[in-house]
Formats: structure tokens, C-alpha cells, sequence
């Protein structure tokens, strides 16, 4: 049982990873500043599924930018 938690565990972190170096990158193709926040899971006591939900809430977000603005970029 502990070992499937922990290999729960590591396939949640890695998520988590992949995740948020896709953020990084949505987000200087996107021209988005850096900011205090994005900082915010550092040193968090937050459980790691409410971390992988906000990013990937997150990068749904960039995501749906990306494809809205190349849609406008497609249009002109």
C-alpha cells in the first residue's frame, strides 16, 4: 500500500513538473511577466493535488490564449 502511494505520489509530481515547465513557456510566448506568484508553491504546505488542479487550471487558461490569439493571427 505505501508503495503504491508513493508511486502515486511521483506520477502526481511529475505531472506537476511537466506541467509547470509548460506554464513557463505559455507564458513567454504569451509576453506574461513574471510575477511574485509564480512562486507561490515553494515553500507551500498545500497538498500536491490542489497544486497540479491550479496549474493545470493554469495552463488550460494559456492554452485557450494561445489558441485564440493565433486564431486572430490567422484571420488578418
Amino acid at each position: 500500500m505505501i508503495r503504491e502511494e508513493n508511486n502515486h505520489m511521483e506520477v502526481v509530481l511529475k505531472q506537476i513538473q511537466k506541467l509547470e515547465k509548460e506554464r513557463c513557456c505559455l507564458k513567454d510566448e504569451l509576453g506574461r511577466k513574471s510575477s511574485q506568484d509564480d512562486d507561490k508553491y515553494l515553500d507551500s504546505h498545500i497538498a500536491y493535488l490542489k497544486i497540479l488542479k491550479d496549474i493545470t487550471e493554469e495552463v488550460e487558461g494559456y492554452r485557450n490564449e494561445k489558441a485564440e490569439r493565433m486564431g486572430e493571427v490567422r484571420k488578418k
